[in-house]
């Protein structure tokens, strides 16, 4: 989003700079401008997942669905919940798995994922995102290497719910993620969006 607002302030300096308006730069600001308001939708659909409101369930299925549609994973789902967690740690969970996905598709091209959900009121509730895609070499933190956010985010998210995540892969080997979020969490109502 970022990237793509000073692009287009960097074609309004073009503009105003050589005196002419040029249809093609105005026309490349406009699409760039309009591309920064998808993504910002987006963003805003991420911070309260409204899909939330059907149930975790449902909206898993719907990510699923998306990045099956989109043809680079092949994602299939096991559900093995009971009941519905509450709605700080049903985020929370969605977030993670959601950004589970995300790391697949961008590093594991053609990959068959599957996503397990498993857990109750009593025991908590887990998620195991696994794929047979090229694997990499974790840190021995399970955090992100240097420039990638997404694994810390989900210690983070995790971790603040009183949870933890753990991630296992190596080179030619695959990935795979736990993440474990207790039913009634002691935190504040709201967490930090990022």
């Amino acid at each position: 989003m970022l990237q793509s607002m000073i692009a287009a302030k960097m074609r309004m300096f073009l503009l105003h700079g050589d005196g002419e308006t040029d249809d093609a730069t105005a026309q490349s600001i406009e699409a760039a401008i309009a591309a920064a308001i998808v993504r910002m939708r987006s963003l805003l659909s991420d911070l309260h997942p409204h899909l939330l409101e059907l149930g975790l369930v449902t909206a898993i299925e719907q990510s699923v669905a998306e990045f099956n549609d989109n043809g680079d994973l092949v994602v299939a789902l096991q559900n093995h919940l009971v009941g519905e967690p509450t709605p700080i740690v049903a985020t929370t969970l969605y977030r993670i798995v959601r950004e589970g996905l995300n790391n697949a598709n961008k590093h594991a091209h053609g990959a068959r994922v599957t996503v397990l959900l498993e857990g109750d009121q009593d025991l908590g509730y887990s998620a195991r995102i696994s794929d047979d895609g090229p694997g990499f070499t974790p840190r021995d933190d399970g955090r992100s290497p240097h420039g990638h956010l997404g694994l810390s985010s989900m210690h983070e998210r995790a971790e603040a719910l009183g949870g933890w995540v753990r991630v296992d892969s190596a080179e030619s080997e695959g990935a795979t993620i736990d993440v474990w979020l207790p039913q009634k969490p002691n935190v504040l109502e709201e967490l930090p969006a990022a």
